[in-house]
């Protein structure tokens, strides 16, 4: 349709910005900058200002692309990471106008860095390096290690766990470990409550990035057996709560010769308890809930005045009568996740586990956090001689990622975090191929994947809530390390000097810290996937769709974070759309585009669904809209729809000061015009 519209008093400008948007981009200076051997920066200029995105792959066609970054800008750069190492790469850049047809440049190439020489073997892996002497990961691809480890794990678990002979049920309900040549259960103590605790926690966050149910079925099976076939008695002084220990061989929990028969830890019953609760709110058991709730009563009548030497509970107690069998225990984290969610939750008596959480948190913040007694917590370590004898790295980190992830618990919150840092390797750590390494406890003093990358994610936490990049590149060699604990076929050692396979350390630990490092800093997931890294709720379900996300979680207060290999254009909460936003002060979104990194906070609405489709009260597609001067001076509008429903005719109008309309014409719908 060619039609003046005479009287346009903003005719000039608004055809002038048309003029722009019909204008071809010039691409200039294109270069491939900081090159890694897994990641570049790609810089080019454009003749107008434009938006910005990189289509990248080992051929001219791609495969590849960068979210597009919609900042209008003569001056551009995008970053790619997921990168192969000695690797060709095509790219092709590409700049549009707000509204216009983006210009691509022709075919570019770039070579990313190649490997350093091998630093050996370790654990069936050629130990491969960048730059020289400095370890990263051992797969096909190292920038994909974390997520490959991850899921070989996981698929072990959930397929390839021996039975143990002696009960016909896979081994982690009645062993400890395996050996990881023969597969054969080895007689040695079984720590149910902690591993299971552990395997919930990761089978929650897998589950968060996989969307695989069958992890959180493996999970909820565990959880189940111990509270059928692990729990003290009624008439216990610690009533209906988890044995931390069984008998190897069996799959009844009452004590194990640490312990003692009929003796437990109470660190443990908070750890597992917590996973109880986790539970609950992911698939609604009651039994979950209340039982969580019974540890957290138990828990607060028992809590005691702390000393230097005596913690708020005993590492090891009687169950029928409340004896002390071992005074002290520096880790309390788990009792207080249970009280934090339970209070968070209005279950229970949120008055009396508010008042133990306080005494709990006192002491620890009078005490070990003071003079680093962080003492206690394997459960086949014998009863030490005195409060402050083997000391271990596990309540320390777990102090500092609890610091971490709820900074509004401690106004000193990143001072103490970095001195619990600063402590664990300064008593633990053995340098590895560049690396750091962490061991276990004085008692065992060896270097263990599980350990390495707990301390690995505190140090990717510390990095994403202070931007320091060195603690990002400490996270980063540590994680690379312990890699190499996981063989490509699942197996997880415990240590490259130790060779056994045990469930904690391998599966229920191991894993989670990889989960935490990723949600901390996303641009370590593969670059062309999409994931759920974190959510400050538990999510009860979740599906992917082709550039889609949908999820539901059990509070309507939460923030979560992903990985997207797409532009979202529309998220809701139970379908109120949430805005874009440049930071999430309050409700809505936002998106780092170098990292595609997305960041959702809501305040109420559990069902959240991410999308590239726009919210829009149009029945109608508008594909394209131009407009142009003629030489007579008038004004000639085109436009194309690519849908039109229930549908009656478009209204042209037009203003002289961009807020008062009137109407100049109107057209019937026929699609083009």
């Amino acid at each position: 349709m060619n039609k003046p519209l005479p009287g346009l008093a903003l005719a000039v400008c608004a055809l002038t910005a048309a003029n722009l948007l019909n204008a071809q981009q010039v691409i200039s200076g294109i270069s491939a900058n900081s090159i890694t051997e897994r990641s570049a920066v790609i810089n080019w200029s454009t003749s107008l200002p434009g938006n910005s995105q990189v289509n990248f792959g080992t051929t001219a066609s791609y495969g590849n692309s960068t979210l597009v970054d919609s900042a209008l800008s003569n001056s551009h750069s995008m970053f790619l990471y997921g990168l192969a190492p000695g690797t060709l790469y095509h790219f092709q850049v590409r700049s549009g106008n707000s509204g216009g047809t983006p210009s691509s440049s022709g075919d570019v190439t770039f070579t990313t860095a190649n490997l350093a020489a091998s630093l050996g073997s370790l654990n069936t892996h050629t130990v491969l390096a960048y730059p020289a002497g400095k370890v990263v990961p051992w797969t096909t691809n190292p920038t994909d290690g974390y997520s490959t480890v991850v899921a070989a794990a996981w698929n072990y678990l959930l397929n390839s766990v021996p039975n143990d002979p002696s009960t016909g049920k896979p081994a982690y309900y009645s062993r400890s470990y395996l050996n990881p040549n023969t597969q054969q259960v080895v007689d040695w103590p079984h720590n149910p409550a902690g591993l299971f605790g552990m395997l919930i926690e990761s089978a929650i966050k897998y589950y968060n990035y996989s969307g695989d149910a069958s992890v959180m079925q493996l999970a909820e099976a565990v959880a189940l057996w111990h509270l059928d076939h692990g729990m003290t008695t009624a008439g216990d002084s610690w009533s209906g709560v988890p044995y931390s220990e069984g008998q190897a061989g069996s799959t009844t929990y009452g004590g194990a010769p640490q312990d003692g028969v009929g003796n437990l830890e109470p660190d443990k019953v908070g750890e597992l308890a917590f996973g109880w609760l986790q539970l609950y709110k992911y698939d609604g058991n009651d039994r979950f809930r209340d039982a969580a709730i019974h540890c957290a009563d138990v828990l607060a009548s028992k809590i005691r005045t702390g000393t230097q030497t005596q913690s708020p509970w005993p590492y090891r107690v009687k169950a029928s009568n409340n004896s002390v069998i071992e005074n002290y225990c520096s880790n309390i984290i788990g009792p207080i996740s249970l009280f934090d969610g339970l209070i968070a939750a209005g279950l229970g008596n949120t008055s009396a586990y508010q008042t133990a959480r306080t005494a709990a948190w006192n002491w620890m913040m009078q005490f070990p956090m003071q003079n680093n007694v962080w003492a206690q917590y394997f459960e086949d370590v014998g009863i030490q001689g005195s409060y402050d004898n083997n000391l271990n790295q596990y309540n320390a980190m777990m102090v500092a990622r609890y610091l971490l992830e709820h900074p509004e618990s401690d106004v000193n919150w990143e001072s103490h975090a970095r001195g619990l840092i600063t402590w664990v390797k300064n008593t633990f750590q053995q340098s590895v191929y560049g690396a750091t390494a962490i061991r276990e406890q004085e008692i065992f003093f060896y270097i263990m994947g599980s350990h390495t990358s707990r301390y690995a994610s505190v140090n990717a936490l510390l990095y994403e809530k202070t931007g320091d990049l060195a603690a990002k590149e400490e996270a980063f060699r540590s994680f690379n390390w312990a890699t190499y604990i996981a063989r490509s076929n699942g197996i997880v050692i415990d240590s490259p000097d130790v060779n056994n396979q045990w469930f904690t350390d391998g599966y229920g630990d191991y894993i989670r810290h990889f989960m935490t490092g990723m949600a901390a800093v996303p641009e370590w997931t593969p670059f062309n996937q999409t994931h759920l890294l974190r959510s400050t709720s538990v999510v009860k379900s979740i599906s992917y769709g082709f550039n889609s996300v949908n999820y539901t979680t059990y509070d309507g207060l939460a923030t979560e974070v992903l990985h997207v290999n797409f532009s979202p254009i529309t998220i809701t909460a139970n379908g109120v759309v949430l805005p874009k936003r440049t930071d999430l002060n309050q409700p809505g979104w936002t998106l780092d585009v170098a990292t595609k990194t997305l960041r959702i906070f809501h305040t109420s609405g559990t069902q959240i669904a991410i999308t590239t489709t726009a919210n829009s009260p149009l029945p109608l597609v508008l594909a394209e809209f131009t407009g142009t001067i003629n030489s007579n001076n008038s004004v000639s509008l085109e436009w194309k729809t690519s849908s039109e429903l229930n549908s009656k005719e478009f209204v042209l109008e037009r203003s002289v000061d961009g807020v008062n309309f009137e109407s100049i014409s109107r057209r019937k719908f026929r699609r083009n015009y």
